[in-house]
C-alpha cells in the first residue's frame, strides 16, 4: 500500500472518530424531540401539563424554542398554573427578554399562592431575585 493511501485511510479514520459523539449527540437530541412532538400529538385537548412537560424538554436541550413555546402558550391556554407560568418565564429569559420573564414568574408566585398556601416558591423567589438583583 502506498504512503498516500496510508495516509488518506487514516484521515477518514480520524474524522470519523472525531465526528462520532457529534452525530450521536445530534441523533440523542432528535429523539427527545421527536418524543416530545409524540406526547404532544397524542395528548387530550385539555392536557395542559402533556404541553407544558413536553415544552419544558425542549428547552432543557436548547431545541426549537419556539415550538417549546407554542406548546407553552397552549398549555397556558388550557390552565394557568405556576408550572407553565413558570415555563414561560424561563423562555423569556432563554430569549434573553427579563422584563417578560419577571412578568410570568410573579404569575406562577401568585397561582401558586392560590393553589396552596405554603407553597415552596424558593425557586422562583431566587429567579425574580436574580432578575431584579435582589439581594446581590
Amino acid at each position: 500500500m502506498k504512503t498516500s493511501n496510508v495516509k488518506k485511510l487514516l484521515s477518514v479514520c480520524l474524522v470519523a472518530i472525531l465526528l462520532a459523539p457529534s452525530i450521536t449527540y445530534a441523533a440523542s437530541g432528535s429523539k427527545a424531540e421527536e418524543k416530545a412532538r409524540e406526547a404532544v400529538e397524542n395528548a387530550a385537548p385539555d392536557d395542559w401539563f402533556t404541553l407544558a412537560s413536553s415544552a419544558e424538554k425542549l428547552m432543557k436541550k436548547r431545541k426549537n424554542l419556539e415550538e417549546a413555546n407554542g406548546w407553552i402558550d397552549q398549555s397556558i391556554e388550557i390552565k394557568e398554573t405556576a408550572y407553565n407560568l413558570a415555563l414561560k418565564g424561563d423562555y423569556y429569559m432563554a430569549k434573553r427578554l427579563p422584563e417578560n420573564a419577571l412578568e410570568y414568574f410573579l404569575r406562577a408566585m401568585n397561582v401558586a399562592k392560590e393553589e396552596n398556601e405554603g407553597a415552596d416558591l424558593s425557586n422562583l423567589q431566587r429567579k425574580v431575585a436574580e432578575i431584579t438583583n435582589i439581594g446581590g
